[in-house]
């Protein structure tokens, strides 16, 4: 997988877009103008663990590697209860889940402390990984999935924009940073 990340303070970027949202607007959260004061009156519940639980059914794998002799990667269907309860953009907006290191980061007068504190961001969403072995559903192209965290003063858009080959964008606006990034998948089978 290829992962391209860019963060950068968020006057630059304003400066550098020709239009903005209107901020005013009620139905849009505005991460730079968040009152932590009036936080409590709108904390919201979100979910600590998947939505459901993964099925115990078990399933033998050369019973579905036998239908799969001689067919291309993509075309292979697996059972569905093989697959976690969410899509792929969902997954993607796990990512923000450390989004202290980068509030670290922007605080640290050294370029080094700096670039450690975005490193250790990069990395840290992997950490799931080795406990999370299922692969979430493909989101279909077009497909968005917006993610608004008053407790935490970011807002996240992420789109699938490309099905062949499939490539997911993700935009997020913080208090003090933009983040955004594309993820494309590349199968490649080789002898």
């Amino acid at each position: 997988a290829i992962k391209k990340a860019s963060l950068i303070p968020s006057d630059e970027i304003l400066d550098a877009l020709p239009e903005r949202i209107d901020s005013d607007s009620e139905e849009f959260f505005d991460a730079e103008s968040f009152d932590e004061s009036s936080q409590s009156q709108h904390l919201k519940a979100y979910r600590t663990a998947l939505p459901v639980r993964r099925s115990s059914n078990q399933y033998s794998i050369w019973s579905i590697l036998k239908h799969c002799i001689g067919k291309d990667l993509s075309k292979i269907t697996l059972p569905v209860t093989l697959n976690e309860p969410l899509t792929f953009l969902q997954r993607t907006c796990e990512v923000l889940e450390y989004d202290n290191l980068i509030l670290e980061a922007l605080s640290c007068p050294e370029a080094l402390d700096r670039t450690k504190y975005v490193v250790a961001f990069f990395y840290s969403h992997l950490v799931s990984c080795d406990k999370r072995p299922c692969k979430p559903f493909n989101p279909l192209l077009g497909e968005t999935f917006e993610l608004y965290r008053e407790d935490r003063g970011y807002r996240v858009v992420a789109e699938q924009v490309s099905h062949h080959p499939p490539i997911s964008a993700l935009h997020c606006e913080g208090r003090g940073f933009t983040f955004w990034c594309t993820m494309q998948a590349r199968l490649k089978v080789t002898s």
